[in-house]
């Protein structure tokens, strides 16, 4: 596995994990895809924040990328938290310490680390709950 086609992949595993959660809205706005969101209907987006990769030891060929990637709930202001904030921790617990196959590799991904909010009022009708998510991979 390179440096240049490992994302993809990453990406790929982070959003089976992702559309396994049970319940999760039906509605998707995935990065790069153009989405028009329907009034009143709770949707998930998400986004690729990257990280930096480095060798992983002086002298050694393996390389270290430490990443971060963002689940956003996007909730219609007139429903409540408490849906959302469920939704969020059943996404958390999904996440957390999830190995990550990459096809190809003999290095999976892992997620390091999960951290919910805070909840952000995005525009007058809707407010947006990260859901933030670390994840260190060897390659």
């Amino acid at each position: 596995m390179t440096v240049t086609n490992h994302t993809a992949a990453l990406l790929g595993a982070l959003r089976t994990c992702l559309i396994a959660v049970p319940g999760l809205p039906a509605s998707r706005a995935w990065e790069n895809v153009t989405y028009l969101p329907t009034t009143d209907v709770p949707y998930v987006e998400d986004s690729w924040l990257g990280g930096p990769e480095e060798a992983a030891a002086l002298g050694n060929e393996l390389f270290r990328g430490t990443y971060l990637y963002q689940i956003s709930l996007v909730w219609p202001i007139n429903v409540g938290v408490h849906e959302p904030l469920k939704m969020a921790d059943k996404i958390a617990d999904a996440m957390r310490g999830t190995t990550l196959t990459i096809a190809g590799s003999g290095h999976p991904g892992r997620v390091v680390g999960v951290r919910v909010g805070p909840r952000i009022q995005s525009t007058a009708n809707w407010y947006t709950l990260p859901i933030t998510v670390s994840i260190l991979m060897d390659f």
